[in-house]
């Protein structure tokens, strides 16, 4: 049972990663720009010019597409574990 559970939480957490990925690549791509320049904040993301949105939109877009290329590994690869 206990089992059961648990990779019934791991199977809606890889489905809700494509959510809360999003602040995640936000998060490093502020990260990422603060090395390169002296001090980027979120302000200057959201206030600044559409190249930035668009690197991180660009970014989400290419992890959906890996998360849609691995679903059904990822998900047959648990329901393998949920009944062995």
């Amino acid at each position: 049972m206990l089992r059961s559970n648990f990779i019934s939480f791991l199977l809606l957490s890889w489905k809700l990663s494509t959510v809360f990925i999003f602040p995640v690549i936000i998060y490093f791509y502020l990260i990422l720009m603060t090395f390169y320049t002296d001090s980027f904040t979120f302000q200057q993301l959201d206030q600044g010019s559409n190249i930035h949105k668009g690197v991180v939109v660009v970014v989400y877009i290419i992890y959906l597409l890996v998360w849609k290329s691995l679903n059904r590994k990822v998900k047959n690869y648990l329901k393998k574990f949920e009944y062995s």
